[in-house]
């Protein structure tokens, strides 16, 4: 009987020759029987191997997608997150988001063999020169609201009467110190007929300038390239900086413009503060 069994089993299996279910075309036989499938075409392969992993990554994209979507829905402090995070966005420096950004333009400029020759900025103290060193520093601080003294945390500074914060750009408090330097450098000059205390207190405001520049050329340092040259002639000084090479500068007219819309009166500190101020002014002018 299994034998016969077996025979019957035998002869459909040469009568319904199967193909070898890895090939193309052909027959496959299955749970239900033999069934004929397209030339070229496995029952197995519905897709093709590249629309299968293409298929699969579109899925994954728009489900990420959604995910990120719903997240930022649910908790808006997500994205701020991720912005100041992820290391493809560049992260928000609160010193350099001083008030007026759109105002910074920069110029290049070519070499210049004068670009340090003598100026009203340097050489002898004179009524023309005093007036030019005042004119860089006429300007007094600048106004910053609450959201942006919230950002550069400075809410500590003097409020002003017509609202917002008083506060003093870097290159002004830079610009002050040079004067400084100069003054203190032509101490005979400017500082003939002071008191030993205000002498004293002189000597620490230079010290005090001299570190403040220090860190404020190594938070924002010039890198400029500057030539060498040899002066052979000059024994106290053989190799020296050129300024030929090319620069680029700050547009400091339309810098001073933009940032002129901020500009307040030192009334606005208050009538007691005013009147500080103007004792100090007159004190040191004398």
């Amino acid at each position: 009987m299994m034998l016969e069994s077996f025979k019957t089993k035998s002869s459909i299996m040469e009568e319904e020759p199967l193909s070898e279910p890895l090939l193309e075309g052909g027959f496959y036989r299955g749970d239900h029987g033999a069934r004929e499938v397209a030339p070229n075409h496995h029952p197995y392969r519905l897709y093709p191997p590249v629309k299968y992993h293409v298929s699969c990554l579109l899925y994954q994209l728009v489900c990420s997608l959604a995910l990120m979507i719903l997240m930022v829905l649910m908790f808006p402090g997500v994205l701020v997150y991720l912005i100041r995070t992820l290391s493809f966005f560049p992260e928000v420096v609160p010193t350099k988001a001083y008030p007026l950004p759109s105002s910074i333009r920069w110029n290049t400029f070519p070499g210049d063999d004068n670009y340090w020759s003598e100026s009203l900025y340097m050489g002898q103290p004179t009524l023309e020169s005093d007036r030019a060193w005042h004119k860089l520093l006429a300007h007094g601080g600048v106004r910053v609201d609450d959201h942006e003294a919230q950002q550069l945390n400075i809410t500590t500074s003097l409020p002003l009467v017509n609202g917002g914060y008083g506060a003093l750009l870097g290159i002004d408090h830079n610009l002050h110190c040079l004067r400084h330097f100069r003054q203190w450098y032509y101490y005979d000059y400017y500082y003939a007929n002071k008191t030993s205390e205000e002498v004293s207190w002189l000597g620490e405001h230079t010290g005090h300038c001299l570190e403040s520049l220090r860190k404020s050329l190594m938070c924002n340092p010039d890198l400029s390239m500057l030539p060498h040259y040899a002066n052979l002639n000059n024994k106290f000084h053989p190799i020296n900086a050129g300024s030929w090479n090319v620069r680029e500068c700050v547009d400091w007219d339309a810098f001073q413009e933009a940032v002129a819309t901020r500009r307040y009166d030192v009334s606005e500190y208050g009538e007691e503060i005013e009147r500080l101020m103007y004792e100090a002014s007159h004190r040191h002018s004398s």
